[in-house]
């Protein structure tokens, strides 16, 4: 078949995206499933017992090459889609977003669970987006986003690993050491 992946299918496997699992961690566990698939096809080619199934013509899309401007993030999203795209954007071309007057690289983070303390809860949706809400014991940079997410998340996300232009990826504690941010806004 001469079309770009247009050719029959031999085989299928699948597996689970996981929950914080960033497009580098899928690539590898991509290939790993890849090459148990071609171990598995290519006896059953020399065989003769493998079915090609021609793929449908529709529904299919191609992808674009992603640019540096589209891993730019905007904190009015929602805390869901900010998490997604932190994790699709990791390794290339990683997400970022502004920070007092530099460029920060955004290599990790974790969407924030509701909880109970109304008065916390209203405290922190009176804040604008991408405003910088605590350092967590945890370790983590809170950041407040535009909502929470379908399913009930909090507008926040903990912001787990950074970089400071001309520097090295670093825990947001490391990120953070020495700078107070609790209040500063991405954006």
């Amino acid at each position: 078949d001469e079309g770009l992946d247009t050719g029959a299918v031999l085989l299928e496997k699948r597996l689970a995206i996981g929950a914080d699992e960033t497009a580098a961690e899928l690539h590898d566990r991509l290939a790993a499933l890849g090459a148990e698939a071609l171990l598995e096809a290519l006896p059953r080619h020399c065989l003769g017992t493998l079915t090609a199934t021609p793929q449908p013509d529709e529904g299919v899309t191609y992808a674009e090459k992603f640019s540096k401007a589209d891993a730019a993030l905007d904190f009015s999203a929602s805390a869901e889609e900010i998490h997604r795209l932190i994790r699709a954007f990791n390794p290339f071309p990683i997400a970022h977003a502004p920070l007092g007057g530099e460029v920060v690289r955004i290599r990790a983070a974790r969407r924030v669970l509701p909880f109970d303390d109304a008065a916390d809860a209203s405290a922190i949706e009176a804040l604008p987006p991408g405003t910088i809400v605590a350092m967590t014991e945890a370790g983590a940079l809170r950041v407040r986003t535009g909502a929470g997410g379908d399913d009930g998340g909090m507008p926040l996300i903990d912001l787990l690993n950074l970089q400071w232009p001309g520097k090295s990826a670093q825990t947001a504690t490391e990120f953070a050491q020495g700078r107070d941010l609790v209040g500063h806004r991405f954006g």
